[in-house]
């Protein structure tokens, strides 16, 4: 099956549709994505939004001059105010949550304390505005549609994993079908344990998209980006990169996880439990063959695919003696990493030490000072990833690993037949990356 062939018969599942910040980038793309629901959206779709291009960064850094006791609000008004002339909408359509937002910035400023609840109740409002902005010019353009918040469909996070659960809401369920026309829904936000608006992460709105389409058991969910889909390497990285215009889930869930940036790490698990198929769609082309994740995977390949590559990790080697023993030790490291937002991306345990690849972020050294004095943290390290099937097996596999490892890298160990992971200086993942694409895909 081809991206533009027609969906089977037998699948007879609401669409999903998502658009990113750059897609809805000014008033001329916002109608171009509506225009893109109207083609493509068959009945009823649900359509998920992240915040315009560029509102993310302004608000973050709003909360940072906040703390600092000062002001910077006006850009995300003007912003928006915007985007509302290019659009031809009233201009206090926005006026509500404008002013909630202020006020929350002008009490953070107050108390001059930043932490991770007020930052992600600052972030939400970036797609709580975009989702209205985007229901009333499908409104303005003929579409029956409606903005949702996905906190108010009782969307809890799973603090464990910073995910969305597999259980759903009943509410949300019930909500989403009472929607006569299309559910304009944000992306990127659910609500915390303790009911606070909180976020996904980058490209969290995809979570969203695959997650929702499996509550309604979608037919498909396409995911609309400024990409042609996902790449055999980063093309900025390497020009040559092939387009990978089919994969199975288990392909797309690799790449994802190892550093393609075109998808969220953990979207593709819901998507696979209940939803058809899951396309990446150019907003440059909607004629363009995009990619196409499914249980096929097309036709059978070279085992590699892809090399994969992440630039924001660090090893963190953390000693498990000490009081309480083992188990209570890797108990609190965990909750430890959960509650500062760090995310635990490989590991390796055994009875005197965890071994940990995880993302850097600005709380994990205070985090670790506070809690596990005796643990060492190597930053600025990168992850380079050959990613496909059977690569246990593949000699032209193994020889690329040895290569790696001749230029410096040092091998990972993990799930050998669909990654082999490669661990180096960040300095280094470029020539990595370069390296083994040549000699992988130059044929």
């Amino acid at each position: 099956m081809r991206l533009n062939d027609p969906l089977p018969s037998r699948l007879p599942g609401r669409r999903v549709l998502k658009f990113g910040g750059a897609a809805l980038r000014d008033g001329q793309a916002v109608r171009r994505a509506v225009s893109l629901v109207r083609a493509f959206g068959g009945e009823r779709p649900v359509v998920v939004v992240s915040a315009h291009a560029g509102v993310t960064a302004m608000l973050e850094h709003a909360v940072e001059e906040a703390a600092a006791g000062r002001r910077a609000f006006d850009p995300v008004r003007i912003r928006h105010r915007t985007l509302l002339r290019q659009l031809e909408l009233a201009p206090d359509l926005l006026d509500r949550h404008l002013a909630e937002l202020g006020a929350l910035l002008a009490a953070l400023a107050r108390s001059a304390r930043i932490d991770r609840a007020r930052r992600d109740a600052v972030l939400s409002f970036g797609e709580r505005m975009s989702a209205r902005v985007f229901a009333a010019a499908a409104r303005a353009n003929g579409l029956e549609a409606l903005p949702v918040d996905t906190s108010d469909l009782d969307l809890v996070r799973c603090e464990e994993s910073r995910s969305l659960p597999e259980k759903v809401p009943p509410k949300l369920a019930r909500s989403l079908e009472s929607v006569p026309g299309v559910a304009v829904v944000t992306g990127f936000v659910a609500l915390d344990g303790e009911g606070k608006l909180a976020t996904l992460g980058p490209n969290g709105s995809d979570l969203t998209a695959t997650w929702l389409g499996a509550v309604l058991g979608a037919s498909e969910v396409q995911l609309w980006k400024r990409v042609p889909g996902l790449m055999s390497a980063d093309p900025a990285l390497v020009p040559t990169a092939r387009h990978l215009e089919h994969l199975t889930w288990d392909e797309a869930s690799e790449l994802a996880r190892h550093g393609s940036s075109v998808l969220h790490p953990a979207s593709i698990e819901p998507a696979r439990r209940a939803v058809a198929r899951l396309s990446i769609r150019n907003l440059e082309d909607e004629d363009a063959p995009g990619s196409l994740i499914d249980a096929d995977g097309g036709e059978d390949g070279p085992p590699v695919r892809a090399v994969a590559h992440r630039t924001d990790i660090a090893l963190l080697t953390i000693p498990l003696s000490g009081e309480g023993g083992r188990a209570r030790r890797l108990s609190e490291l965990f909750g430890t990493l959960t509650r500062a937002g760090i995310d635990p991306y490989l590991g390796t345990i055994d009875a005197h030490e965890a071994r940990l690849l995880v993302t850097e972020n600005r709380w994990l050294a205070p985090a670790l000072a506070a809690e596990f004095p005796r643990a060492t943290l190597t930053p600025d390290l990168a992850s380079v990833t050959l990613v496909g099937r059977d690569l246990d097996t593949d000699p032209r596999a193994d020889a690329a690993v040895a290569e790696a490892e001749a230029l410096g890298a040092t091998r990972w160990r993990g799930d050998e037949g669909q990654s082999r992971v490669l661990v180096a200086s960040r300095s280094l993942a470029a020539t990595l990356v370069r390296t083994l694409h040549e000699r992988l895909f130059a044929s």
